[in-house]
């Protein structure tokens, strides 16, 4: 009788009558101490939609009732979930099942490290197709770590130019003439920073993430590209062949870090 009590009620609070869910037990944990934590933990479905609990101070337990079949974000207010766990798949099960699943934290503190990611294409202000996942999490930290400000340092580590001359239109005396000028590696690197900060800030528009919650600041760093090495063909030819291998690497460093700049107790 108990049992099914539980059960009923458990499909109740989830007001999920028409899929099947599934029970998550587990514990918060402080990562360095290994400690249990009392806090409230939230997951965040594809939609938006939140599911919460709360752990308690005895051993961090918590148990969460989850619709199966979905994807999951994770925040815990006032803790910082390791990238590797913040997000999570329940599979579609048939029937209703329970599963254990644990949580190592961090407590937010000013430096932390929240995310790092490769937004921008290489040379370019353009930001690509994969960048929303990272807004995403953003948006969801904003809105519920209460007092937090974040701190987005946007370099150009994945960028180079060389020095090159351009042709600018000039007044002197009184008349126009053409004159050419050099524009440097770090000039040009720094206009691309402002460039992509720009796109940034665009960005936290359209997710509706506050100006005023994100401090933006750019980092220039040059790197320049290894030479190419050349090396001689192994195939037989009477004329020599000559192939060029690029000895850049291939992935790019990270163009972005995200990290907690600021908490303000309310």
């Amino acid at each position: 009788m108990i049992q099914l009590i539980v059960i009923i009620s458990l499909a109740g609070i989830c007001n999920l009558s028409a899929g099947v869910i599934v029970l998550m037990n587990g514990k918060l944990t402080e990562k360095s101490t290994g400690k249990p934590i009392a806090a409230k933990i939230k997951f965040f479905d594809k939609s938006g939609k939140e599911h919460s609990s709360n752990s308690n101070s005895n051993d961090g337990a918590f148990q969460q009732v989850l619709p199966a079949g979905n994807e999951f974000t994770v925040v815990v207010v006032g803790w910082v979930v390791s990238p590797e766990k913040r997000k999570f798949v329940i599979q579609d099960y048939s029937e209703y099942t329970e599963f254990e699943k644990d949580f190592d934290l961090v407590e937010i503190k000013p430096g932390i490290t929240l995310n790092t990611a490769k937004l921008f294409e290489k040379n370019s202000s353009g930001i690509n197709s994969e960048s929303d996942d990272f807004f995403k999490y953003l948006k969801l930290m904003s809105k519920n770590q209460n007092g937090v400000i974040f701190e987005a340092a946007i370099n150009s580590a994945d960028s180079y130019f060389e020095t090159k001359t351009v042709k600018i239109q000039v007044t002197e005396k009184g008349k126009r003439k053409t004159k050419s000028i050099k524009t440097t590696t770090d000039e040009q690197l720094t206009q691309l920073l402002n460039q992509r900060k720009v796109e940034f800030l665009n960005k936290l528009t359209e997710f509706s993430i506050p100006e005023k919650s994100v401090n933006i600041r750019t980092e220039l760093v040059i790197n320049k590209p290894k030479p190419k090495a050349k090396v001689k063909s192994k195939k037989k030819s009477k004329k020599k062949s000559i192939q060029v291998i690029d000895t850049t690497p291939g992935i790019f460093p990270d163009d972005v870090t995200l990290k907690i700049d600021k908490v303000i107790k309310l």
